[in-house]
């Protein structure tokens, strides 16, 4: 962690189960990164310079946790060509990513994913193209403020794991009916959606809801 002139690394062990390569100067990571078979979290935060990820990313079979946050360079997303169902914590927030793969995304029990500070067709085409059984049935929270989005898709409500969800700083002007079908939903960030003209029957187990400086 924060060796920030650390351009390049080996790959020391395959019996690594956490590396923190956060704040380096890393352009890339090394195409057999798949040999760190016992891999459980990579965190990659604010690595200025990362511009691409291995396509073998989905190797990675003990993988929990993914952090991606604050890679300013990044903008393409590798396909998961298999399940990675031991990923659980996904963050891609403030990334330059505009898009994912919707038809190769196999996150099957995925169930914290942020996107806060990118673009917003990033979200939709994950979330909402994406075949129902390879993401989204165990997402527990999910994270998309700043994402300029100025709709929800109404296939919300099919995130029926869902307990947070942050939408603010969105331009937003209303929301979907089904939203009250996230019946486990207990908090529900809104703040700062200047936009957002009215609210819709809101889960009745809801405990949470910030809806200030919505003009």
């Amino acid at each position: 962690s924060g060796c920030s002139s650390l351009k390049k690394f080996p790959l020391i062990s395959e019996n690594v189960e956490v590396l923190l390569l956060d704040g380096t100067a890393i352009k890339s990571l090394p195409d057999s990164i798949e040999i760190l078979s016992k891999l459980a979290s990579l965190n990659l935060k604010n690595c200025k310079r990362l511009k691409s990820l291995s396509s073998d990313l989905y190797k990675l079979k003990c993988l929990k946790e993914l952090i991606l946050s604050g890679c300013s360079q990044l903008e393409v997303f590798p396909e998961i060509k298999e399940d990675m169902e031991s990923l659980e914590i996904l963050l891609l927030d403030d990334t330059s990513i505009t898009e994912m793969p919707t038809k190769r995304i196999h996150l099957s029990n995925l169930k914290t994913f942020s996107l806060c500070g990118t673009n917003s067709q990033v979200a939709v085409s994950m979330f909402f193209l994406a075949p129902p059984s390879s993401i989204c049935s165990r997402l527990t929270d999910l994270y998309l403020s700043r994402c300029s989005l100025y709709k929800l898709p109404n296939k919300i409500g099919g995130l029926s794991s869902l307990q947070s969800l942050c939408l603010s700083g969105n331009n937003i002007e209303n929301l979907p009916e089904s939203i009250n079908q996230l019946y486990n939903l207990r908090w529900f960030d809104l703040k700062y959606c200047k936009m957002l003209k009215s609210l819709p029957t809101l889960p009745q187990n809801l405990q949470y809801l910030d809806a200030h400086e919505c003009e």
